[in-house]
């Protein structure tokens, strides 16, 4: 039976995306010549960018704590959840893994690894709508469905303006928040036993 005090594993929840968020704001406050506007957060990670170790070091924060928080929160989350936010997790560590403006072939991998990421990060609140309801986390479950929606149309947008780097932003902050939340009712206690 699991209970409040074996949820720590939550803790992942919260340092994954506050790092991740962390990184871009950083990043992007100190890059020269770069618009968190208009240009995309991997764009600080590129191979050349002064802001590379910083932005990568947040991928590799984000898809750790990630790959952590399906896994060992797979009975809370529900199978789909978990999954959900390991591929995220595993595919943010791709990204880390392939920075930009190395090879065309390396830009095309990290494209595609971002996209798998997007993806699943997109359908992790939705596919943890049943397994947190059940642990009595209502009031978040019911924000779940619209989280993904606003995300998935952020991200859409990115892909569709020139502003992409504010419709990225707008897209992942919307669910790394939806994560934080959910984890720090886990951690708090504010789930039933399972």
């Amino acid at each position: 039976m699991a209970n409040s005090r074996n949820r720590r594993w939550a803790q992942f929840g919260v340092v994954g995306p506050s790092a991740f968020i962390a990184a871009w704001v950083l990043g992007g406050a100190r890059a020269v010549d770069y618009s968190p506007i208009d240009d995309a957060i991997s764009r600080l990670a590129a191979v050349g960018a002064p802001t590379r170790p910083l932005m990568t070091a947040g991928f590799v924060v984000f898809g750790v704590s990630l790959c952590s928080f399906g896994y060992l929160g797979h009975r809370d989350l529900g199978k789909r959840a978990a999954v959900c936010a390991i591929v995220t997790g595993t595919s943010t560590l791709g990204v880390a893994l392939m920075p930009l403006d190395h090879s065309s072939l390396v830009d095309t991998l990290h494209a595609g690894f971002a996209l798998i990421g997007y993806l699943s990060l997109i359908a992790l609140p939705v596919a943890a709508i049943a397994p947190i309801k059940e642990i009595g986390l209502t009031p978040i479950v019911r924000f779940a469905p619209h989280v993904s929606i606003v995300a998935a149309l952020c991200l859409l947008a990115s892909t569709q303006t020139d502003t992409n780097g504010m419709w990225q932003r707008a897209g992942l902050t919307t669910i790394d928040l939806w994560i934080i939340a959910l984890s720090v009712l886990l951690v708090g206690g504010k789930a039933k036993a399972r």
